[in-house]
């Protein structure tokens, strides 16, 4: 995985004035230089619990104990924060339409450092749709967080089945050059380590397969299915490969589809053969990915015996078939608690007529009446 250009931070001007007439200075850092926000505390106070709790006087933040009007904001990325300051001090107009992938991720991170993904509801799809746009075959580990952030199941699901698709044995290690995937949080058990960071709000469930276990039952799957099509005879000693009726041959047939199948299981090229053994143990040997095996699988041929009607023969559609099934219903590593977490946080997105409510039943617009 490539890691992050170095970024280079325009000169601004010293103070940017989201609210003129606002009661708070926010201290920032933006690269090498320190700059001022000046905001209106009480916005901030409505945009985000966090915020409210921080800015409360006899709150239990030493931010509020502070008489000059200044708070620092030494650890929040510059950008990321001001975005979501122009959204809580309806600056509309000068939130961007599109945002760069590590943007994307850093409001992500302060959505959920401070309670307030409800801020940039109108913008989440716009800029997700842009950024999974741009990616294309390319997927980022971070998205991991920012569908946990915004609720996406569908795409949390689907990057998650990537990498355990993707993932070499050492899962972990791929991981190490991508600081900013470390410090975002990335959902714990999801890489079956005890170093990921914990879920946001402090959740102690974990993941029910993480992807490194994921990654292990999909290869001890797929090891499994060659060994069944290994085997001379099934279970009612019929012929597993030859189709032919000729009765004669047929055992021949079969001699030369299994051995031309444990052959090739022995040349893949690995740390550990793959025949003969215990699947569930070559699986945890076994150091590429799970797409290599499955290639590896999907490209045997088949000999099968050369006189007679025998070119129906051999296990090569039924391999095909299993591996297909068995990519198809990889898991993705998320248990309940976690789906239940993401329709919380797709629940904070949902238009609420809450306060509406408190008016009585909130009126309904009349139907559109067609013309004639």
């Amino acid at each position: 995985m490539a890691s992050y250009p170095k970024r280079v931070y325009p000169a601004l001007t010293s103070t940017i004035e989201v609210d003129p007439a606002g009661d708070l200075r926010l201290l920032v850092q933006h690269g090498e230089q320190q700059i001022i926000f000046q905001v209106s505390s009480k916005a901030m106070s409505l945009a985000s619990p966090v915020w409210r709790t921080m800015l409360e006087p006899a709150g239990p933040f030493k931010e509020s104990q502070s008489d000059s009007g200044e708070i620092a904001f030494p650890d929040d990325d510059s950008e990321a924060l001001l975005i979501l300051l122009l959204a809580c001090h309806l600056r509309f107009q000068d939130i961007p339409q599109e945002l760069w992938y590590e943007q994307f991720l850093n409001v992500c991170i302060l959505c959920d450092k401070y309670d307030c993904i409800a801020l940039i509801r109108p913008w989440i799809s716009r800029w997700q749709a842009h950024q999974l746009h741009l990616a294309g075959p390319v997927i980022h580990g971070e998205w991991l967080f920012i569908c946990w952030t915004t609720g996406d199941q569908a795409t949390f699901e689907r990057v998650a089945r990537y990498y355990v698709k993707t993932s070499l044995a050492d899962v972990w290690k791929q991981f190490i050059d991508r600081p900013k995937l470390l410090d975002a949080a990335i959902p714990p058990g999801i890489l079956g380590l005890p170093w990921s960071l914990p879920l946001p709000g402090n959740s102690t469930n974990k993941l029910a397969e993480s992807i490194f276990e994921a990654r292990l039952q999909t290869l001890t799957k797929l090891i499994e299915l060659s060994y069944s099509l290994a085997n001379r005879r099934g279970p009612n000693k019929q012929s597993l490969h030859c189709v032919s009726n000729d009765a004669d041959s047929s055992e021949a047939c079969d001699d030369l589809s299994v051995g031309s199948m444990t052959r090739q299981l022995e040349a893949i090229e690995s740390p550990v053969a793959l025949w003969p053994g215990v699947p569930g143990d070559i699986a945890s040997r076994y150091n590429q990915t799970v797409e290599t095996l499955s290639r590896h699988l999907q490209n045997m041929v088949c000999n099968i015996y050369p006189r007679g009607h025998h070119k129906h023969c051999g296990f090569v559609a039924a391999l095909d078939d299993g591996v297909k099934k068995i990519l198809a219903d990889i898991p993705s590593g998320m248990d309940d608690s976690h789906r239940r977490h993401m329709a919380t946080q797709r629940s904070k997105l949902s238009q609420s007529h809450s306060l509406l409510g408190q008016l009585g039943r909130p009126r309904q617009p009349p139907p559109l009446k067609e013309k004639r």
